[in-house]
């Protein structure tokens, strides 16, 4: 329940702080006076987002602030719990607008955000204006009405749907996710199976590899010289017919026979041993030498190309061959796990099937429950119409199948409407005017008043319609008011005379300044008003009396 509302330099109201009651609560005034003022103070509770020039001229900041009770609405608490905030049985909401476009909302002292802040407190306002009525000529719209009145039965089923949309859909959109990706990913496997096939065939042996090849190819390149030298180290040491081994051979004989007169000559003899046997093995490597020394015209071809072939692939994959393979091992794995993607795609299609199995079992059962709750919902209708002066009036929910299961389900739901005997029933949008919009809306309020509490604020219902159907209007709204808290802004007195409480919304100068003020009015004072709402400024005897003569009327219908 609302219980305080302060306004501070919101346009013309500089200061009010206005006391609220259970039951129905009216407003009414001049045009022009600032009662919407009072509605865009609730709006602003609502988390509507605020202008600067609502800023009452010369003021920094518009402070608009309300007391709610909250004991009745265990899952407001329940929400506050959530978001880790105070949940008491009172609420304080308190927004803030300044010149700069900051603005601030808290709850209960703890800073919210706006989106927030019409999440609690739509839990307890509905602003049953004209933007509810302009709903009313939106299809999208009626689902929530029809799901509001079956909030019991029906609210069972949603939650069970609802249970099951949260998994499929999270499933669903992994697995479209991974599908968008395929014709990219596949791509990507194929580029990557010609890099990691280019890099195979060149059949690296090592990350040294390289290095050989070029001392290889230096050796190639210089093979006459190599030649010519190992064939002269094999002359001179074996093949010649004066080899230096030979000449040692002779010279050795001499010594040893001439060591046995000189001992000097012994170690020298020794020497020459050691010398002949160092010679020998170097000419044995020097004939093995040139056995490998063979002219093959095509090895240093093979040695080029594949350098070259190297130096292809270091620009391609990195800088040094030990690079190359490492970018090869990394390109093997990243293939082998783009290559279970067709797995994990396959895995989440058997998930989204199964889940979509429950899923559409689920919104059958909402569907059947709807079904059931369309149809009491449209007799219900048809009561209240009745008696808002439309006899006549017919009123169904209809449903049908909608293409794809969203969030909501798997229905469309259509308000039809006829307000005459004998006129068919055709698409509420199409037909209803604005006095019949308001009866529909409020019909509806009606009946879904009676499952939940609420505050109701209806900004100027009485749009449209006759004196006769405002009072029955008001007879309604004062209805609704035994469950709910109701607000309500109007020209008519029919629907005045019916309030418990009242207040009225003046324009006054004051220091040459305009400003909006709101009174709460005595019994007397409800009679003048309403006096002035049924004959203008220039208030008579007969007015007064005949204002009079309702209030005494109504408060006899409100005591039976």
């Amino acid at each position: 329940m609302l219980c305080e509302l302060f306004v501070k330099n919101l346009a013309l109201l500089d200061d009010i702080r206005l006391s609220f009651e259970p039951g129905l609560t009216v407003i009414s005034g001049e045009t022009g006076a600032g009662k919407s003022l009072i509605v865009e103070s609730l709006a602003l509770m609502m988390g509507q987002k605020a202008s600067p020039s609502l800023i009452r001229e010369g003021q920094k900041e518009a402070v608009v602030e309300a007391v709610w009770d909250i004991l009745k609405y265990p899952k407001l608490k329940e929400k506050l719990a959530e978001e880790g905030l105070d949940q008491e049985d009172e609420m304080i909401v308190r927004r803030v607008v300044t010149l700069e476009g900051r603005n601030k909302a808290t709850l209960n002292g703890q800073t919210v955000t706006l989106s927030q802040l019409s999440e609690f407190v739509s839990l307890m306002l509905d602003n049953a204006g004209q933007h509810d009525q302009h709903l009313l000529l939106y299809a999208d719209s009626y689902l929530s009405f029809l799901d509001a009145f079956d909030v019991k039965n029906g609210g069972v089923a949603k939650e069970a749907f609802s249970n099951a949309w949260g998994p499929y859909n999270t499933v669903k959109k992994q697995r479209d996710l991974l599908k968008e990706k395929q014709a990219t990913l596949n791509e990507r496997l194929d580029f990557l199976s010609f890099q990691i096939a280019e890099i195979e065939q060149a059949s690296i042996r090592h990350e040294n590899e390289e290095e050989s090849l070029l001392a290889d190819k230096a050796r190639l390149k210089n093979l006459d010289l190599l030649r010519s030298v190992g064939e002269a180290g094999e002359t001179l040491l074996v093949s010649g017919e004066n080899t230096i081994l030979k000449n040692l051979h002779e010279l050795a004989l001499k010594l040893e026979k001439a060591s046995a007169h000189d001992a000097q000559l012994v170690e020298a003899l020794h020497q020459l041993g050691e010398a002949q046997v160092a010679l020998e093995e170097l000419g044995r490597f020097f004939e093995k030498y040139n056995q490998t020394i063979e002219a093959d015209p095509h090895a240093l071809n093979h040695i080029e190309e594949r350098l070259f072939k190297f130096h292809q692939l270091k620009k391609k994959y990195g800088s040094t061959l030990e690079a190359v393979l490492e970018r090869l091992q990394a390109m093997k794995k990243e293939r082998d796990e783009l290559q279970s993607f067709d797995d994990s795609l396959a895995k989440l299609n058997e998930e989204v099937g199964v889940l979509q199995k429950k899923l559409e079992s689920c919104a059958g059962k909402l569907t059947d429950a709807r079904k059931k709750a369309a149809e009491k919902l449209g007799k219900k209708m048809e009561e209240e119409l009745k008696e808002l002066t439309m006899p006549h009036a017919r009123f169904e929910v209809c449903l049908s199948k909608s293409p794809e299961i969203s969030s909501e389900g798997a229905d469309i739901v259509s308000f039809m409407f006829s307000a005459n005997k004998g006129e068919a029933l055709k698409p509420l949008a199409d037909v209803a005017s604005g006095g019949e919009l308001s009866r529909i809306l409020l019909s509806l309020k009606i009946v879904l008043g009676g499952l939940q509490s609420k505050v109701y604020l209806f900004d100027e219902i009485d749009s449209g319609i006759g004196g006769l159907t405002a009072s029955v209007l008001g007879k309604k709204l004062a209805t609704l008011a035994g469950q709910n808290q109701v607000l309500c802004i109007t020209h008519s007195p029919q629907i005045a005379a019916y309030a418990h409480h009242h207040f009225v919304v003046e324009k006054m100068i004051e220091n040459a300044r305009t400003r909006t003020v709101v009174r709460f009015l005595n019994q007397s004072e409800r009679e003048n008003e309403l006096a002035r709402m049924l004959g203008g400024a220039h208030i008579t005897d007969k007015t007064r009396a005949h204002a009079k003569e309702m209030l005494t009327r109504i408060h006899l219908i409100n005591s039976e």
